[in-house]
């Protein structure tokens, strides 16, 4: 176009013109396949047309329905749709509320990891709108003499009646339970130190990000090197404090400062070698992310601390001890032998409180 108009001469005695050349372009839908289907879809809305649900018709105008039209083209087909939002705007106030059904209650009570009774409550349903413009298209193309109305199943709420056995297995499943019954991810383990010497744990060997628990594993491996003379007590660590200072820094105030500076001079492959010395190999300081460790390492090295089973002499783990029983975070531990570790990701100080509740309660 732009070359001939280019070309073009304009004379002041004679119109000028100019000639473009042009490429048909064939319609996406040819009109004798056009009119079958709007012809169709005009019978069809010659009138209102009835919604069905139940032993109801909602009669609804054709003239209505024509604003929700839409057309498309497939492959030289036309292709009916819906303009969802303006269909919606009309049906919902309509008939969501006549449609609904509100879902009943399914009762069951466990006892452990056992179904013990179910009673199932019914369904629900509540209005689909999708579904009934599916239905309507349907009846559009002459396919249906009625539209149905679309509704979706509400499945009914369950609730728990929940009992447990004060043995390894009903600790286990209180455990469970109360871990997918709330929000975040849970790995817990309990080992009793007397008595009945139970031990219980859900999701136990779940690798988390350590938090200030690494600092239990950096004071074995810096008491094991004061044990074999490596390091001295007064060796300087961190800000002017020496090893003796930092060591109860940081289990009793749990200063981060203290246990960085001890991970930096022990090194991460030595605290990792020392660390699955007494626990599983899930507990790493080599992790690319972050320190890691499970609630079931946890409890084994502060059971193994408790009994005397660590590669500690008397006094080393004397030491351990007093600093622990020492920490300034220790209020709302509950008293008892035995280690409890509940590791969390996406949970609350609230929660965890409750679970050693439950657990303590269930444990007498």
């Amino acid at each position: 176009m732009r070359k001939a108009l280019d070309g073009a001469q304009p004379r002041l005695n004679k119109s000028p013109s100019v000639r473009v050349s042009m490429m048909p372009i064939p319609a996406a839908v040819r009109a004798e396949d056009v009119r079958p289907v709007v012809d169709t879809i005009n019978v069809q809305l010659s009138s209102d047309v009835a919604f069905v649900y139940d032993a109801t018709n909602e009669q609804v105008p054709a003239q209505e329905i024509r604003k929700w039209l839409t057309f498309s083209s497939n492959s030289g087909t036309l292709e009916i749709g819906f303009d969802t939002k303006k269909a919606n705007a009309y049906l919902s106030p309509n008939l969501a509320e006549p449609i609904a059904r509100p879902a009943g209650i399914t009762k069951v009570k466990t006892h452990d990891f056992v179904e013990v009774s179910r009673q199932d409550g019914a369904a629900g349903r509540v209005f689909d709108v999708d579904k009934t413009l599916a239905n309507l298209k349907s009846y559009l193309v002459a396919e249906a003499k009625n539209v149905p109305v679309g509704d979706r199943v509400v499945e009914p709420k369950i609730e728990y009646t929940r009992t447990y056995s004060n043995t390894d297995t009903g600790l286990s499943a209180l455990m469970k339970n109360y871990a997918e019954s709330h929000p975040g991810t849970y790995g817990i383990s309990l080992i009793e130190l007397d008595g009945k010497r139970r031990r219980a744990a859900w999701n136990d060997t779940q690798k988390f990000t350590t938090a200030s628990t690494y600092k239990l594993y950096v004071a074995y491996s810096a008491l094991k090197r004061v044990e074999s003379g490596e390091y001295k007590w007064s060796d300087q660590i961190s800000a002017g404090r020496n090893l003796e200072k930092c060591f109860d820094d940081m289990i009793v105030k749990s200063d981060n400062a203290c246990a960085e500076a001890l991970v930096a001079k022990i090194g991460y492959r030595a605290l990792t070698v020392d660390a699955q010395s007494i626990v599983s190999g899930n507990t790493t300081f080599l992790d690319t992310e972050s320190y890691k460790t499970t609630a079931g390492d946890l409890s084994t090295f502060m059971a193994s601390l408790a009994t005397g089973q660590m590669a500690l002499n008397a006094g080393s783990q004397a030491r351990f001890t007093d600093a622990l029983k020492r920490n300034v975070y220790r209020q709302g531990i509950p008293s008892g032998t035995y280690a409890l570790s509940v590791m969390t990701d996406g949970s609350s100080w609230a929660a965890i409180a409750e679970l050693t509740r439950e657990i303590e309660k269930l444990r007498q």
